[in-house]
């Protein structure tokens, strides 16, 4: 089959699920305010096709992914790939994620399969970072390059990240952490504390690392928009040497239970 003829296939089969595409973002309220600018067609595993989308929201350019299995906004997306590759650069971008079915249902690509299955350091957070992957691997098409306990360090016994992956060309570390409070306001002395201990933790594990990434993603699951917009704001305060070049992703999770228990 020729290149013109599986673009064609493609296209009608997207074209047979577009109706369900489109239910899937009434449902989550994702139209409002949204004016479409362009749209294009994603394919994960040669069977799962989403809609990738470029869309002004409140004023903002944003890209919305809707797959199969959850929907995610990326605002200020025109930012993302150039502070990746930026090596000198820091940076805060925000996501939203939204479930589409029970996150035990997921079809997991072979890098979240792999993350999922393979011995870690430890904790509890073996979903978040399984999702985090998923997250920038449909979203950014990254690729997993190691899992936690591939990467090598000297000395021992500090800060390690969690996964390293390829994006945009570039190898990077990904330390995934989690947002929230059981009981109380989450507050800025919380995400203070937070930010300035994960992005040390980076400091410290890019310079006893054995591998070669250019800088590492700090990726933020957060339980509510409240929350969201605490870190943004503290994130503000916090002093450029601690930020270094590390890239901040906050992915407000609503609904997606499962990654904070």
């Amino acid at each position: 089959m020729d290149s013109a003829t599986s673009n064609k296939e493609t296209l009608r089969w997207f074209a047979l699920r577009k109706e369900q595409i489109r239910k899937q973002i009434d449902l989550y309220r994702l139209q409002t305010n949204l004016t479409p600018l362009k749209t294009g067609l994603f394919t994960t595993g040669g069977a799962t096709i989403c809609s990738h989308t470029l869309k002004r929201y409140n004023s903002q350019y944003v890209i919305l992914y809707v797959g199969e299995h959850f929907v995610v906004r990326v605002h200020e997306s025109y930012r993302v790939a150039s502070i990746v590759n930026d090596k000198t650069c820091c940076g805060l971008l925000k996501t939203d994620f939204i479930p589409t079915r029970e996150m035990r249902k997921v079809h997991l690509t072979v890098g979240g399969l792999r993350i999922l299955r393979v011995p870690n350091a430890g904790g509890s957070s073996v979903v978040s970072e399984v999702m985090s992957f998923e997250l920038l691997s449909r979203c950014f098409s990254a690729k997993l390059k190691k899992t936690e306990m591939e990467v090598s360090y000297f000395p021992h016994g500090g800060s390690i990240t969690d996964y390293v992956c390829e994006i945009f060309q570039e190898t990077v570390g990904v330390s995934v952490t989690r947002a929230m409070k059981y009981r109380g306001t989450y507050t800025y002395d919380d995400a203070y504390h937070l930010l300035n201990k994960k992005l040390r933790g980076i400091i410290q594990s890019s310079k006893n690392s054995q591998e070669h990434w250019s800088k590492q993603i700090l990726h933020i699951w957060s339980t509510s928009e409240y929350i969201t917009e605490i870190l943004m704001q503290t994130y503000t305060m916090i002093d450029p040497e601690i930020k270094s070049n590390t890239v901040v992703i906050i992915t407000t999770a609503k609904s997606a239970d499962c990654i904070f228990n």
